[in-house]
Protein backbone atom coordinates (compact mmCIF):
# COMPACT_ATOMS: atom_id res chain seq x y z
CA UNK A 1 0.00 0.00 0.00
CA UNK A 2 1.46 3.31 -1.11
CA UNK A 3 -1.58 5.44 -0.43
CA UNK A 4 -5.04 5.53 1.07
CA UNK A 5 -8.16 7.53 0.28
CA UNK A 6 -10.54 8.08 3.17
CA UNK A 7 -13.87 9.48 2.00
CA UNK A 8 -16.53 10.75 4.35
CA UNK A 9 -20.12 9.69 3.81
CA UNK A 10 -23.33 10.72 5.51
CA UNK A 11 -26.35 8.54 6.15
CA UNK A 12 -29.92 9.73 5.77
CA UNK A 13 -32.60 7.14 6.53
CA UNK A 14 -30.14 4.26 5.96
CA UNK A 15 -29.03 5.65 2.60
CA UNK A 16 -25.36 6.48 2.28
CA UNK A 17 -24.45 9.70 0.44
CA UNK A 18 -21.02 11.04 -0.46
CA UNK A 19 -20.04 14.07 1.61
CA UNK A 20 -17.46 15.23 -0.95
CA UNK A 21 -14.70 15.34 1.61
CA UNK A 22 -11.68 13.15 1.12
CA UNK A 23 -8.35 12.68 2.82
CA UNK A 24 -5.58 11.14 0.78
CA UNK A 25 -2.57 9.71 2.58
CA UNK A 26 0.62 8.99 0.66
CA UNK A 27 3.70 7.23 2.02
CA UNK A 28 6.65 9.50 2.48
CA UNK A 29 10.08 8.76 1.04
CA UNK A 30 8.86 7.53 -2.34
CA UNK A 31 10.21 8.76 -5.64
CA UNK A 32 8.32 11.51 -7.42
CA UNK A 33 7.08 8.98 -9.98
CA UNK A 34 5.78 6.58 -7.32
CA UNK A 35 4.11 9.51 -5.54
CA UNK A 36 2.42 10.56 -8.78
CA UNK A 37 1.23 6.98 -9.38
CA UNK A 38 -0.19 6.74 -5.87
CA UNK A 39 -1.91 10.13 -6.16
CA UNK A 40 -3.49 9.22 -9.50
CA UNK A 41 -4.76 5.96 -7.98
CA UNK A 42 -6.11 7.52 -4.77
CA UNK A 43 -7.65 10.53 -6.53
CA UNK A 44 -9.53 8.07 -8.73
CA UNK A 45 -10.95 6.49 -5.56
CA UNK A 46 -12.11 9.96 -4.44
CA UNK A 47 -13.71 10.55 -7.86
CA UNK A 48 -15.47 7.17 -7.71
CA UNK A 49 -16.64 7.71 -4.12
CA UNK A 50 -18.45 10.89 -5.17
CA UNK A 51 -20.53 8.90 -7.64
CA UNK A 52 -22.55 6.20 -5.82
CA UNK A 53 -23.91 4.58 -9.01
CA UNK A 54 -20.43 4.34 -10.52
CA UNK A 55 -19.00 3.01 -7.27
CA UNK A 56 -21.68 0.33 -7.11
CA UNK A 57 -21.17 -0.63 -10.78
CA UNK A 58 -17.39 -0.97 -10.36
CA UNK A 59 -17.70 -2.92 -7.12
CA UNK A 60 -20.32 -5.29 -8.57
CA UNK A 61 -17.93 -6.03 -11.43
CA UNK A 62 -14.98 -6.32 -9.05
CA UNK A 63 -12.98 -3.68 -10.90
CA UNK A 64 -12.78 -0.64 -8.62
CA UNK A 65 -9.10 -1.18 -7.86
CA UNK A 66 -8.50 -2.15 -11.47
CA UNK A 67 -10.01 1.15 -12.63
CA UNK A 68 -7.77 3.07 -10.23
CA UNK A 69 -4.75 1.18 -11.56
CA UNK A 70 -5.89 1.84 -15.12
CA UNK A 71 -6.12 5.59 -14.52
CA UNK A 72 -2.65 5.51 -12.98
CA UNK A 73 -1.48 3.56 -16.06
CA UNK A 74 -2.97 6.17 -18.40
CA UNK A 75 -1.30 8.93 -16.40
CA UNK A 76 2.08 7.20 -16.59
CA UNK A 77 1.70 6.45 -20.29
CA UNK A 78 2.38 10.09 -21.11
CA UNK A 79 6.08 9.45 -20.45
CA UNK A 80 8.66 7.22 -22.06
CA UNK A 81 11.58 6.82 -19.67
CA UNK A 82 12.96 3.44 -18.60
CA UNK A 83 11.58 4.03 -15.12
CA UNK A 84 8.09 4.75 -16.46
CA UNK A 85 8.16 1.76 -18.81
CA UNK A 86 9.16 -0.44 -15.86
CA UNK A 87 6.21 0.87 -13.80
CA UNK A 88 3.81 0.32 -16.71
CA UNK A 89 5.07 -3.24 -17.09
CA UNK A 90 4.67 -3.74 -13.33
CA UNK A 91 1.04 -2.64 -13.45
CA UNK A 92 0.28 -4.74 -16.53
CA UNK A 93 1.88 -7.91 -15.15
CA UNK A 94 0.85 -7.61 -11.50
CA UNK A 95 -0.28 -11.05 -10.35
CA UNK A 96 -2.51 -9.76 -7.57
CA UNK A 97 -6.11 -10.86 -8.26
CA UNK A 98 -7.58 -7.50 -7.22
CA UNK A 99 -5.06 -5.01 -8.59
CA UNK A 100 -3.52 -6.97 -11.46
CA UNK A 101 -6.53 -8.91 -12.70
CA UNK A 102 -8.75 -5.90 -12.10
CA UNK A 103 -6.42 -3.75 -14.20
CA UNK A 104 -6.42 -6.30 -17.03
CA UNK A 105 -10.23 -6.46 -17.02
CA UNK A 106 -10.47 -2.68 -17.31
CA UNK A 107 -7.66 -2.50 -19.85
CA UNK A 108 -9.47 -5.06 -22.01
CA UNK A 109 -12.68 -3.02 -21.75
CA UNK A 110 -10.92 -0.05 -23.34
CA UNK A 111 -8.20 -1.68 -25.46
CA UNK A 112 -9.74 -0.39 -28.69
CA UNK A 113 -11.07 2.82 -27.19
CA UNK A 114 -9.88 6.29 -26.39
CA UNK A 115 -9.49 8.35 -23.26
CA UNK A 116 -12.86 9.88 -24.14
CA UNK A 117 -14.41 6.40 -23.88
CA UNK A 118 -12.99 6.03 -20.36
CA UNK A 119 -14.33 9.47 -19.39
CA UNK A 120 -17.75 8.59 -20.81
CA UNK A 121 -17.77 5.30 -18.84
CA UNK A 122 -16.87 7.08 -15.62
CA UNK A 123 -19.37 9.84 -16.29
CA UNK A 124 -19.26 13.36 -14.99
CA UNK A 125 -21.06 14.93 -12.06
Amino acid sequence: VRGLCVSEFKRVKNVQYPAHRHKIYILSGMSILDTEMALAHEMTHAFINERPALRQKLRQRGIEEGMCQFISFIYLSRGNTEEILARLKGIAHNRNPIYGEGFRKVHNMFKDGTTDDVVAYLGTP
